[in-house]
């Protein structure tokens, strides 16, 4: 397997850079290979337009300063349990 690092020098304190990127409206200027656009849908959930079609996202704030995100399949809620979500598909 082959592996490519790419680095980028961005002259900004981390927590100028952080800001920028939790801000979900970014993510299409910061990770072009994730998402060609995004709009907010409902409550804290993003739908992302990305290769494979349209993506429900949501992003997650927490005290450590990694920027996450789950993507939500078979349109499941972001509230929902997995014991939920697989009674209500009949899992």
């Amino acid at each position: 397997m082959v592996t490519k690092n790419i680095s980028v020098l961005i002259r900004a304190s981390w927590e100028t850079v952080r800001k920028y990127l939790s801000e979900p409206r970014n993510v299409p200027e910061c990770a072009s290979g994730l998402c060609e656009s995004i709009e907010l849908g409902s409550d804290e959930e993003w739908i992302i337009d990305a290769s494979q079609g349209k993506v429900k996202t949501i992003f997650g704030e927490n005290e450590y300063g990694i920027l996450n995100h789950r993507f939500l399949p078979n349109e499941r809620t972001g509230s929902q349990s997995d014991a939920n979500f697989c009674k209500r598909k009949r899992l």
